[in-house]
């Protein structure tokens, strides 16, 4: 496959300890030359599924001689967090050279490579910001993971995650039915070595070799980058996350953040209110003991309690409980004032906001994008799984249009950003192969 000069990929564990002339082509992204019926009986199609399936077997059977690294899903063998505001990769595998990755008793067409390290330690169970919990995983210094895809049309996809501690590279390859694209995310310090921002988002696509597009989207990290080129990553980078089960991780908002938003016309229930206001009086009693336990209470209360005291008039209380109240909404408050009245009018947002499991979270969301769209927007919040996900991407492409233009004039026959997508892609939902 074509990849551009000036940001190859970091050489894989796996191509290096192969060793073998068909695997290490392929695992490099590159695709041996595979015997090809005569062109006057076979067509270009039927050539290409000819040699696809060539690249198949010489895959497969080099996985045959790999010790197995079994799993019971497909997270366990790579999970993605957004954790202050950069991309985190974590997985279950226990560490190993190099193996073949086995998921609920199936082969995949992949393989692994990956590192504890002294500075990787085991899952504490918290949830990061991209919303799934870690237990039973741990981040690796150092990992490597391949996975091959051949749909039955022919030609050949090809997913690298790549992390050589503080670097993450996250690359995607296709090329079928004339068509090619390469997807690589690097997320890298060396890179403010140069004064340069600190991830960056290569595209490429060619059609019948004529370059579509190129794309290279710079920022500090994926949040903004996120922000900046919503459009851009949702196309490109999202469907990477999706190949391995874990749609809209890079969309997703706290709820904490997304209520502080949303939660300002929220009228709470009368019973929390009394229940607020009762833990209030703790709060200022002359026994330590009640203090403690009041906010205790407040604790157990969580986010309703907080939407009561966001609105409450701190003016009329006292030191103390000032003070604790404060620190009681530090967690529900994650972004400023100023950057929460923004968020309320930022249609991003509330678009990640809208893929909430919590349903007056999502409606609110809802009834606050329609507002400002300033048109109606037909969405049913029932939905659920990859068939929201699927139908906030196509909000998303309609209310956001890419921002970003072609980097090269080579071609004109349409805007870069809105390429038509290539086979094999989209790429299903990984299970096995």
């Amino acid at each position: 496959m074509r990849r551009s000069t000036d940001h190859l990929l970091v050489p894989t564990v796996a191509a290096f300890l192969l060793g073998v002339a068909v695997t290490g082509s392929v695992a490099r992204g590159q695709a041996p030359a595979a015997p090809a019926a005569p062109a006057t009986t076979r067509s270009a199609a039927e050539q290409e599924a000819d040699e696809a399936l060539v690249l198949r077997k010489a895959w497969v059977e080099q996985l045959k001689h790999l010790p197995a690294a079994r799993v019971s899903s497909v997270r366990d063998v790579v999970r993605f967090t957004i954790e202050n505001d950069d991309v985190v990769v974590r997985t279950s595998v226990p560490p190993t050279e190099l193996a073949a990755v086995v998921v609920d008793g199936q082969p995949m067409l992949a393989t692994i490579a990956t590192h504890r390290g002294d500075a990787a330690g085991a899952g504490q169970g918290a949830a990061g910001q991209g919303g799934a919990g870690r237990e039973g995983t741990y981040q690796p210094p150092v990992f490597s993971l391949i996975h091959h895809h051949y749909p039955p049309a022919g030609g050949i996809a090809i997913t690298q995650v790549n992390v050589i501690a503080p670097r993450v590279q996250i690359s995607n390859s296709a090329e079928g039915a004339g068509a090619f694209r390469n997807v690589d995310f690097i997320q890298s310090d060396e890179f403010l070595e140069d004064g340069d921002e600190r991830v960056r988002l290569y595209v490429q696509e060619h059609r019948d070799d004529e370059p579509i597009v190129e794309l290279k989207l710079v920022a500090m990290n994926v949040a903004e980058l996120r922000r900046k080129y919503p459009a851009e990553t949702m196309r490109y980078l999202d469907p990477i996350f999706r190949e391995f089960g874990q749609s809209g991780v890079l969309f997703q908002v706290s709820p904490q953040a997304a209520w502080q938003v949303l939660g300002v016309t929220h009228t709470p229930p009368a019973d929390v209110v009394k229940q607020v206001d009762d833990v209030l009086v703790k709060l200022d009693a002359d026994d330590a003991k009640q203090r403690e336990a009041g906010a205790k209470a407040l604790e157990q209360l969580g986010q309703p309690a907080a939407l009561v005291l966001m609105r409450r008039d701190r003016a009329t209380m006292s030191e103390e409980q000032q003070a604790r109240v404060e620190t009681f909404l530090a967690p529900y408050k994650p972004l400023s004032d100023e950057e929460a009245a923004r968020m309320g009018g930022d249609t991003e947002f509330l678009l990640s906001a809208l893929s909430s499991e919590d349903g007056e979270l999502a409606s609110r969301a809802l009834d606050r994008l329609k507002e400002v769209a300033q048109q109606p927007i037909a969405f049913d919040l029932k939905t659920t799984g990859a068939a929201r996900a699927d139908a906030i991407t196509k909000l998303r492409a309609r209310l956001l249009p890419a921002t970003t233009q072609p980097a090269t004039a080579k071609s004109t026959a349409r805007p870069a950003t809105n390429a038509l997508p290539l086979e094999p892609r989209p790429l299903p939902q990984l299970g096995v192969d």
